[in-house]
């Protein structure tokens, strides 16, 4: 995979999945867009590997799930970068429980989170694709939960049931 000279937004950069799609994309040659939304620390560490392999990083603190912080997200990036050529959705919360016990705040905040801010980044980057006619990737990640769904995961597997349906709009 040769990236240079391609911008990458990886939601949920700062850990798991996230860091190591932001690292190999920076091994490839992109630079990134390192969001996070709880834990800065970690992003920095992120941004500093990417910076060491010869990238340029910004660290961007954004909730996915609010579409300010995810307009103002992007904007971050145009105005370091110039351009966005990939986004990679990767941000996504667990917090389950049977139906029973599955408290509303929980479901509200699986699917802000976990649907929600797909959405909202789809949109944010596509219109931006779009009026600048950026021949780019959005890379929406699922789970086979989503199609299997899983004992206690009665907010995460609808959620992520509906990342898999929103992405093949």
């Amino acid at each position: 995979m040769k990236l240079e000279g391609k911008v990458a937004i990886i939601t949920g950069a700062s850990q798991g999945i996230g860091s190591g799609i932001a690292l190999k994309f920076a091994e490839a040659g992109a630079d990134i867009g390192v969001n996070y939304y709880k834990n800065n620390e970690m992003a920095e560490t992120v941004a500093d590997k990417i910076r060491r392999l010869g990238c340029r990083a910004l660290v961007i603190k954004a909730d996915v799930s609010k579409s300010a912080d995810v307009n103002g997200m992007v904007q971050k990036a145009l105005d370091t970068f110039d351009k966005i050529d990939i986004l990679v959705n990767n941000a996504g919360i667990f917090m389950g429980g049977g139906i029973a016990e599955l408290d509303e705040e929980i479901w509200d905040r699986v699917m802000a989170v976990n649907l929600k801010g797909v959405f909202l980044c789809c949109q944010a980057v596509g219109k931006y694709m779009i009026a600048n006619e950026v021949r780019g990737s959005i890379v929406n990640i699922a789970s086979i939960s989503g199609k299997l769904p899983e004992l206690n995961g009665n907010a995460y597997s609808p959620s992520k049931a509906g990342v898999i349906s929103l992405s093949a709009q």
